[in-house]
């Protein structure tokens, strides 16, 4: 470039005299000052006369022979320097290229331009030197000469840049959204940030352009004229921006000149919100951008302020349109006094005052339950002789805090819970709760008001730093402690970064508890949605053993302490090769696999702290694409052999070798104590291998093990045995199973026991007995659980095995008598069935051991027979066959001490005299002993539930035998109603669900109906015989809670495999409750049944004789001489059977309407419904009043009174006399006969079904219902 261009350059600088530009000017002029001297030459040659020219050309040529006419390269990179402070100067202000190139920018965009030719680079890079010249993502072009700077805007970051057409392009062909890409993230659309968007509308000069005959200023005016009003169509409006909106509008009006921290807080509010909006999906940003405001007439979407606030230009009149926005939650208001009157005609902030209080309570009435309602009713009269100005008082306050404790209580986990719902019922509390923290009544985190106990250390979200209260509840899930919230999108983002799904509301971050699990349920579907698809995945596939051993070898050979600790393999020529051996050698093995193994194995997710990836991920980035060239590195061998020492112990606790179970870095303690504790793909069935740890711990407990040192003893209840240190060792990890009966991990258990067992076997020392070795190896070769060494049964088989030779009356009759007592004794007392199960066996090994050998084997092989002979289902039937064939045998009465393991009775003793007689003498017989024998049942069935769960009934045996618990009353039992409404739907159901059962066949009848059922029915109607017949729905509380706790929980705490599925889900329905839900019940008032079908007789797809036969027998029931359950249940067992005969559209549209009408209307509105429907019917037959006779039941007709000559409106005359005949008749007539109601039906249809809306003004004389 030559000097004089730079020269002119500075000359035009110097005639627009831009003051910033001034400054620069006199710094590049000191920069190039001698290039000055050029320009003094010229002058010189100008002024000089004539005659002194030559000397004044000799006096310069020197100076002029060392000043070049061009600039060199330095002096151009200075003056690149000078257009990059420039930028630094002008970026975001008036003087921006790409807001305006003329005026002041002129001199500067010529200059860039000319350089650009001689540099060849876009003279834009020129003007903004931190430009990226790379391809531009919105239309894949890039920096060119030719380009206006106004087509361009800067991006978010201060270097990309982006094409205004091409955001114009996106704006008019994608349904107006607005949105862009980060240049290196071209697949990934984000929201336009406040910064983009300003520099978007900054840009000056001529930019109209046409579209579709419609003329606009710029892509701007296109902007607000034709996308905004769509965004608001989309998306929703994120809660977190509220506060972040508020703190903008804070820091705003506090801006000071003078005040140099003001600006700095401002910038850093207004940052943080615009950076929330960035981080928001593209339908949220753009809704609240689009978010309307009105003031002065005059409407402006918030994009618009929020650019204006930024500008500080903004009228004082959209703040007030803001703040009154935001007080819509009365926690969120502006601390300055200039909004004083927002707050003041909307008694909010520090204007909410006793008579604001007073009007929110108001509003709590109507969802406040009937136990807190006195205590509400209490406070709005504080409130109201409180004066009304005045801010409520701390006791007022404190005492409403109680009340909000006390209803969080009672809805915790429940429908009302405010995690779960924060609208309808619940919002007048959390706006009061809202209300109160921006009185500064309350600590500013009012969820603390809502969950009393939060603590106050958790009023900042761990991750972010912001309020908990910046995000709405729905975002939460409560921990399970109740001490703090679990912000749900930091669970999501841990999983997103690192495959986990954690808890990161606690350091460190911890997977969810059950119950969190379940409370994320009923969170914001968001992130219900994505941990159903992305987390709650189907478990991992089950393994072979021998997998998984082959993994444990690969670990055992390729990972070493050194290089945990370091991530390098020390000695290469061993390490390193046997490393690699075992790779190839699990290469290998992995090809001999079947497909289906090798999917699963690939396809096996490994969870290790914070980190979660498959099998094959680990595997191929150690192993890697290169074949196993171990020169080329790739992920650390010992890093990935952790996770693969993970998978290993999810399936078993079996021993690698001393340098990894010492390693600390390798922590097997921690890997083991984080198991998942999986089953084999090959294991044994549950059952099963929980019979065989039993018969483990009954050989732990009754074998005589010799050993050297001191004794280790082990107590199981009242046995004790002196074990070895294997043995203590199984014996202690089974505790849980003997003591808490936790049965989830069982088939991992016993492979557990049996790798230690192996692992004691394998290590061979001279310390052990031959005897010890001999029982491990039982155990290892499984001899002990079968075969000739099988010494332990079901207690149930050895009752019904051993109580048959008690026939005859002599000394090993007298000591099975003592086991027998035993056995009885140990099945009544309240312990978990490992237990019962464990001692039953472990006192049957004690008296084996008295009788002699002979005797021992005959009795063991008796029971081996009748184990392999009889199936589960056998023995359970013969068992409980005694117990229903004494029913009605004499009661023998056992008290609490009879039943005592400490008691010196002898339970047996007291029916020992009916077995063998008065006589004493041994050798006594008595051939009818099976029927005597079943007295030992009878007490059984008297103390003892199903053996399967027999602790859900011990509990409360004697309880239920009492006959004075008429007052009885479970504390959390539903309200009487429901009860009583619970209680005729399972009679219902009973009566109508088509039961499947092995075995004898059980008929039941309830009136007129009958049903075929199994024992759990027949003995739910047994103990609700007293409900049907009696009527006394004072003890309906009583009667649920006896169901639900000594039929149904019993039932389904059996595990019968003999049961079929739909017994299962029918007894499960009940327990759950969803037999009883809104949603799902089919049975219904019988005056919502006859008000809802009458209509459908109108319809055409109508079925006018099954639905008149039904009406038919509503009222027929309805007028026999019979109870209300009675009624009420016959009614729905008929409308069962009506509706089994209709399509299933037709059914579900019944239901549908039954179930609408049946939560809209309540019972005084079905009833009014029900009496104006009956009274127009019968007065269509004839204009008469009906007297209440003897035979109606009073649940149709009240007392009335006959009046005298009547006069009917059918088309044939009906006397007085014929038709109350008739009517009584009726009324008399049993439910078998076949007259119908049907004429009357069809003259009631000639007239239109009355408005319910009506109901109460219908005189109801004619028949009104009681």
């Amino acid at each position: 470039m030559l000097v004089s261009r730079l020269h002119q350059f500075f000359e035009d600088l110097k005639s627009i005299a831009e003051p910033c530009d001034m400054k620069l000017l006199t710094s590049m002029q000191e920069d190039f000052a001698i290039l000055n001297a050029s320009s003094e030459t010229e002058q010189v040659n100008n002024a000089a006369p004539e005659l002194e020219q030559v000397q004044a050309n000799e006096t310069l040529n020197e100076s002029a022979n060392t000043i070049p006419a061009h600039l060199n390269e330095g002096q151009i990179n200075c003056l690149l320097g000078y257009f990059n402070k420039r930028w630094q100067e002008v970026i975001d202000k008036e003087l921006n290229y790409t807001f305006d190139p003329r005026g002041a920018n002129l001199p500067w965009v010529e200059l860039a331009k000319e350089l650009s030719i001689e540099l060849n680079i876009p003279y834009l890079k020129i003007l903004i030197p931190v430009l990226i010249d790379h391809v531009e993502p919105d239309m894949l072009t890039r920096l060119s000469n030719d380009l206006d700077p106004r087509t361009i805007f800067i991006g978010d970051d201060d270097k990309s840049w982006h094409r205004v057409l091409g955001l114009f392009n996106t704006i008019h062909k994608d349904a107006h959204s607005l949105y862009s890409y980060d240049t290196y993230n071209k697949l990934r659309p984000r929201p336009m940030t406040l910064k983009e968007l300003l520099r978007l509308r900054s840009r000056q000069g001529e930019l109209s352009f046409n579209v579709k005959d419609q003329t606009y200023q710029s892509v701007w005016d296109y902007l607000i004229r034709e996308a905004a009003p769509e965004w608001k169509k989309k998306g929703k409006i994120l809660h977190a921006l509220k506060p972040l909106l508020l703190a903008v509008l804070e820091t705003y009006l506090l801006l000071d000149a003078d005040n140099a921290e003001t600006p700095l807080r401002f910038n850093e509010a207004y940052g943080q919100l615009s950076l929330q909006l960035k981080l928001a999906s593209i339908e949220d940003a753009n809704h609240f951008y689009g978010l309307k405001f009105t003031a002065e007439n005059k409407e402006k979407y918030l994009l618009d302020i929020l650019l204006d606030i930024f500008e500080q230009k903004l009228d004082f009149c959209w703040i007030v349109a803001m703040s009154q926005w935001l007080c819509e939650d009365g926690s969120l208001i502006v601390k300055n006094i200039a909004l004083d009157s927002v707050y003041r005609t909307r008694k909010l902030g520090p204007y909410f005052d006793n008579a604001a209080l007073k009007n929110s309570l108001n509003q709590l009435q109507s969802s406040c339950s009937a136990e807190l309602l006195p205590t509400l009713n209490q406070l709005i009269l504080e409130a109201g002789e409180g004066l009304p100005d005045a801010l409520p008082s701390e006791e007022i306050v404190q005492k409403l805090r109680d009340l909000y404790a006390e209803r969080f209580k009672a809805v915790v986990d429940k429908e009302h819970d405010y995690l779960r719902l924060q609208n309808g019922i619940n919002q007048p509390w959390i706006a009061l709760a809202q209300n109160l923290a921006g009185a500064a009544l309350i600590e500013p985190n009012y969820y603390r008001f809502l969950i009393p106990g939060l603590s106050p250390e958790n009023d900042l979200e761990l991750i972010s730093g912001d309020p908990v209260t910046n995000y709405p509840l729905s975002h939460y899930i409560l921990s399970e402690n109740g001490r703090y919230l679990i912000y749900l999108s930091n669970c999501v983002n841990q999983h997103k970064a690192r495959r986990t799904f954690l808890n990161c509301s606690t350091e460190p971050p911890l997977p969810l508890t059950p119950k969190e699990t379940q409370r994320l349920n009923f969170a914001a579907s968001e992130y219900l949605n994505y941990f159903n698809k992305e987390v709650r995945k189907a478990p991992n596939p089950p393994l072979l053993r021998s997998t998984v051993d082959a993994v444990r070898e690969l670990v055992k050979g390729s990972v070493y302490n050194n290089g945990l600790l370091a991530n390098t393999i020390d000695d290469y020529k061993t390490q390193g090769q046997n490393a690699a051996k075992a790779y190839a050698t699990f290469r290998d093995f992995f090809k001999q696999l079947p497909k289906d193994e090798q999917q699963n194995l690939n396809s096996q997710r490994i969870t290790l702290e914070r980190d979660e990836f498959t099998f094959q991920e680990i595997f191929e980035q150690i192993w890697g694409k290169d074949n196993g060239d171990w020169e080329k590195q790739n992920l650390c061998m010992a890093s990935g052999g952790r996770f693969f020492a993970k998978l290993v112990s999810d399936h078993s606790f079996k021993y690698f070798n001393d340098e990894l179970e010492q390693s600390d870095s390798m922590d097997m303690l921690y890997l083991r104590n984080n198991s998942w504790k999986r089953a084999y793909k090959d294991s044994l069935p549950e059952d099963e291998c929980l019979r065989r740890i039993r018969i483990i711990l009954v050989s732990l407990m009754t074998y005589t093990f010799h050993k050297y040192g001191p004794d280790i003893r082990r107590e199981l209840w009242d046995c004790k045995n002196n074990l070895t240190t294997t043995g203590a060792e199984i014996f202690d990890k089974l505790k849980h199973l003997i003591n808490y009966d936790e049965q989830e991990h069982i088939q991992f258990d016993y492979y557990m026991v049996m790798d230690i067992v192996s692992g004691a076997v394998t290590k061979a020392t001279w310390l052990r007995y031959p005897e010890t070795t001999a029982w491990l190896e039982n155990i290892q070769k499984e001899s002990l659980f079968a075969g000739s060494a099988l010494t332990c049964f079901e207690p149930e088989l050895l009752f019904t095995v051993l109580v048959s030779r008690l026939k005859i009356r002599n000394t090993e009759a007298e000591q099975l008598l003592d086991f027998l007592d035993q056995l009885l004794r140990t099945m009544l007392q309240k312990q978990n069935e490992n237990k019962i199960w464990i001692r039953a066996n472990i006192k049957f090994q004690y008296v084996l051991r008295k009788l002699r050998p002979e005797l021992q084997s005959e009795i063991l092989c008796q029971l081996r027979e009748a184990s392999e002979e009889l199936t589960a289902k056998e023995i359970q039937s013969n068992f409980h066959s005694l117990k229903s064939q004494l029913l009605e045998e004499e009661q023998i009465k056992l008290d609490a001490e009879l039943i005592s393991l400490e008691s010196e009775k002898n339970i047996t003793r007291l029916i020992s005299e009916r077995i063998w007689g008065n006589d004493k003498r041994k050798g006594q017989t008595n051939e009818s002993l099976p029927a005597y024998a079943h007295l030992f049942t009878k007490m059984i069935a008297v103390f003892l539930p199903s053996p399967a769960k027999p602790e859900l009934k011990r509990s409360r045996s004697m309880d239920c035998l009492r006959n004075d618990s008429v007052s009885w009353r479970n504390a959390d039992s539903l309200s009487e109603d429901e009860c009583l409404r619970r209680l005729r739907i399972i009679l219902v159901s009973l009566m109508t669900h088509k039961f499947r059962t092995y075995g004898r066949v059980i008929h039941i009848k309830l009136w007129d109906c009958s049903n075929q059922v199994t024992g759990t029915g027949d003995d739910l109607l047994g103990k609700l015989h007293h409900f049907i017949e009696g009527n006394k729905p004072e003890h309906v509380k009583r009667d649920y809670s006896m169901i639900m706790e000594t039929v149904i929980d019993p039932a389904l705490a059996k595990s019968l495999w003999v049961r079929y599925s739909e017994t299962t889900t029918w007894l499960e329905s009940i327990q759950t409750g969803r037999l009883f839900s809104p949603s799902t019940v089919t049975c219904f008032e019988p005056e919502l049944l006859f008000n809802v079908l009458m209509p459908r007789l109108q319809t055409k797809e109508a079925e006018p004789d099954l639905l008149l036969n039904f009406l038919d027998q509503i009222l027929k029931t309805m007028l026999q001489k019979e109870n209300e359950n009675k009624i009420w249940i016959r009614i729905n067992i008929k409308f069962q059977n009506f509706l089994h005969q209709l399509k299933p559209d037709v059914q579900n549209e019944i239901l549908r309407q039954l179930r609408t009408a049946n939560k809209q209307q309540n019972l005084k509105e079905v009833r009014s419904t029900f009496n104006v429907l009956s009274n127009e019917f019968l007065k269509m037959r004839s204009e008469i009043q009906i007297v209440k006779t003897k035979a109606a039941s009073p649940r149709f007709f009240s007392d009335a009174s006959l009046h005298g000559n009547l006069v009917s409106n059918c088309d044939e005359s009906v006397s007085p006399a014929s038709l109350k005949d008739q009517v009584m008749t009726l009324g008399e007539s049993k439910i078998e006969d076949k007259k119908t109601f049907s004429f009357q039906y069809a003259a009631f249809l000639t007239k239109p079904i009355p408005d319910r809306r009506s109901a109460l003004a219908v005189n109801q004389t004619t028949m009104v219902y009681s």
